[in-house]
């Protein structure tokens, strides 16, 4: 597929989706992608591999980080393997936003491990797996977010490092 170097990415209106801020989805790193499976099993979740056009899927965070959007239209252009987007049975996305917009801008379709539990439901259980991340708007890099206690919190400030 050609893209241009014009290519403009069109992000979703928030009311077009279900408005979380970035810092609160969750985000699963793909070297735990197995063993988040596993979790999702043990925990009566069912799930499909399919291939599913990015139109049909829907946006759960409001923000979008554009350092993460270009990341992911990069690794697009080169032809990169990505992660599959994980959705929940109502099509929303709880782990894939920025692979997902690349794809909805480019009406491509994507990798996807719909899960049998609607998203409301499944996003809770992720973010009680143990090795659930956290990412801000601002940044790539992840830190440590304690749901528990907020301000024992590990925080990546660009140009500061993590405080």
């Amino acid at each position: 597929m050609f893209l241009s170097k014009e290519l403009k990415i069109e992000k979703p209106k928030s009311l077009d989706t279900k408005g979380m801020k970035r810092v609160e989805m969750p985000q699963i790193h793909k070297n735990d992608y197995n063993e988040f499976i596993d979790y999702l099993k043990d925990n009566g979740a069912e799930f499909t591999k399919q291939i599913m056009p990015a139109k049909q899927l829907k946006a759960t965070q409001g923000e979008f980080s554009d350092k993460g959007v270009e990341k992911q239209l990069m690794k697009y252009i080169k032809g990169e393997a990505k992660k599959p987007v994980i959705a929940s049975n109502d099509n929303f996305i709880i782990d894939g936003h920025h692979r997902w917009l690349v794809a909805w801008n480019t009406g491509d379709t994507l990798e996807v491990f719909k899960v049998n539990i609607d998203a409301d439901e499944l996003l809770k259980l992720v973010k009680n797996f143990p090795k659930t991340t956290y990412k801000d708007i601002y940044t790539e890099e992840l830190y440590d977010f304690d749901k528990d206690e907020p301000m024992k919190s590990t925080v990546a400030v660009p140009g500061y490092g993590t405080m």
